[in-house]
């Protein structure tokens, strides 16, 4: 994840164009600033057995699961240059997941008071947290296409005492596929921003691990 954090600091400088960085996760818990570490359930012994890792980054919200199955997108965007402010870009990250949720029949919505994301009813299915660091955009959205449920027994994902999670194929079964979904997902983001495939090239980052410093 070293990578994003020097693209942000060249995209700060102008010496960067913006970039969508399209990412895979092994088996991950992400500690935002808001988190604590007793929001995750399971002991040092516990985490290691499952072969999950934790990880304190510096982005906005709580913790969250990260895994096989999720579909994530990272970019590192000058909100400047875009002319969009915070409110606006975390609100189109959602939009991103809604709109992509209702292109498979799913009516997901955003906009839920104390909670960001977008949701199913009362279940999510995609997680928002951003990093703004001299009017440039890091972090960004987290999509269950076919995720592991079950991991988000084991934490408060995103203060939410309850487990609250959802998938692409919880809703529609073995039908959604992790490619396709992904690919809309890239799609609807940069209609929904504006950008062509040729401003913002899409960089795929299989197994990338989230090794963050503050």
């Amino acid at each position: 994840m070293l990578a994003m954090e020097k693209m942000a600091i060249l995209r700060a400088a102008d010496d960067e164009e913006d970039a969508l960085l399209v990412c895979a996760h092994p088996p991950t818990f992400t500690l935002g600033k808001r988190a604590r570490r007793e929001h995750v359930k399971l002991s040092e012994e516990e985490l290691a057995a499952h072969g999950i890792g934790v990880f304190q980054v510096p982005r906005g919200g709580q913790v969250t699961y990260h895994g096989p199955g999720q579909a994530v997108l990272y970019p590192v965007v000058s909100l400047r240059a875009l002319q969009v402010g915070a409110r606006r870009w975390i609100e189109g990250l959602e939009d991103t997941m809604v709109e992509t949720s209702r292109a498979f029949g799913v009516n997901a919505h955003g906009r839920v008071p104390g909670a960001s994301g977008a949701w199913v009813g009362n279940r999510k299915i995609g997680a928002v947290g951003v990093r703004i660091s001299r009017g440039v955009s890091t972090y960004g959205l987290a999509y269950n296409v076919d995720t592991d449920l079950s991991a988000y027994d084991s934490l408060v994902a995103c203060g939410f005492q309850e487990n609250v999670a959802t998938s692409l194929a919880h809703e529609l079964g073995p039908e959604a596929d992790l490619s396709c979904a992904t690919n809309v997902l890239i799609t609807t983001f940069l209609n929904h921003f504006h950008y062509t495939a040729n401003d913002m090239e899409p960089h795929l980052k299989e197994k990338l691990l989230p090794r963050f410093t503050d």
